[in-house]
């Protein structure tokens, strides 16, 4: 991709941006020299954002107040990922995600956007992946995510975002 680049990086339940952003920049790229994520992100001209959810109520962590993404249902300590989703948190989400997006290019605006995420972060940038989040979307990644197993994600259409790549990764192995 050319052009000037962002990166949005979705923290999992109960973590947060600045977290998150801090082990990214300086975690070792092997690959790339050892250079950290955050040197090679800016090598490629791609500006890293990792916004923090707001604090709410987590069922599955028996109602704590944490930085989650979106609630799981009330029955989710019974049920696990046989229970409903919560579709007003993950709206909620969607819209802070557009926004902070118009936010981003106000003030500096960029050419493609990559949106992805961790656990439940990944999990928010799927339900991203079948909405019109932003028309410079340019890519969605998930990382060690999950979905419940009535979600949307399952029902809705793809046709806005054919064509459009979606990386799903969970866990990792090394051969040799």
């Amino acid at each position: 991709m050319n052009g000037k680049g962002v990166l949005i990086f979705l923290h999992g339940s109960g973590g947060n941006g600045s977290e998150v952003r801090s082990y990214l920049e300086s975690l070792p790229l092997p690959k790339y020299g050892y250079n950290t994520f955050g040197d090679v992100l800016s090598s490629w001209n791609i500006d890293l954002y990792t916004p923090t959810a707001r604090e709410r109520r987590y069922s599955a962590c028996y109602g704590e107040r944490m930085n989650v993404w979106f609630d799981r249902s009330p029955n989710f300590q019974e049920e696990g990922l046989a229970t409903a989703e919560d579709t007003a948190g993950i709206d909620q989400s969607i819209d802070f995600l557009r926004n902070y997006i118009q936010d981003i290019e106000k003030s500096k605006p960029f050419d493609y956007l990559i949106l992805g995420g961790f656990s439940m972060g990944g999990g928010l940038a799927l339900h991203s992946y079948r909405r019109e989040i932003h028309p410079k979307l340019q890519a969605v990644f998930c990382i060690s995510s999950w979905a419940s197993d009535p979600s949307t994600l399952f029902r809705d259409p793809l046709s806005s975002h054919r064509g459009l790549p979606l990386l799903m990764l969970h866990g990792t192995s090394r051969v040799g």
